[in-house]
């Protein structure tokens, strides 16, 4: 299998009520900034982080 140029993550509905700002920067890309993190279709996981 080829490595992948991007991936479409989807948070779970209740995760996300109540945040405002920019989810990308806040959470998404710290976690997978320079960081080798192997991902398949219909994972999940736990990304931590404070708007």
């Amino acid at each position: 299998i080829k490595y992948g140029k991007q991936v479409h993550i989807l948070p779970f509905d209740a995760s996300v009520e109540g945040l405002s700002g920019n989810i990308f920067d806040v959470y998404l890309k710290p976690y997978f900034l320079e960081a080798y993190r192997p991902a398949r279709k219909g994972n999940t996981f736990l990304v931590r982080g404070s708007l």
